[in-house]
């Protein structure tokens, strides 16, 4: 991944979302970009969005999963970390 590739696309697919704001495709793509950033709330807001302007769209489900299923790992991890 190149950084600095990647924050120029992001800013292209805001652009594209300030002219029409349920186009799926970039509201997906932004969502991608927060996940590869770890900035989970982000990409799960725009997973979220993606799927609310089609519903039949199938990639922002799977990666809205890969969220559910880590923040999972995540949460029993830590609670049997507790003494």
């Amino acid at each position: 991944n190149n950084p600095e590739k990647d924050k120029e696309a992001k800013e292209w697919f805001e652009k594209t979302i300030n002219i029409k704001n349920d186009y799926y495709p970039a509201l997906n793509e932004l969502g991608l970009y927060y996940l590869d950033t770890q900035e989970m709330d982000n990409a799960e807001n725009y997973f979220k969005k993606s799927i609310q302007s089609y519903s039949s769209y199938k990639y922002p489900y799977y990666k809205q999963k890969k969220i559910n299923f880590n923040f999972k790992q995540n949460e029993k991890y830590n609670r049997n970390a507790i003494f």
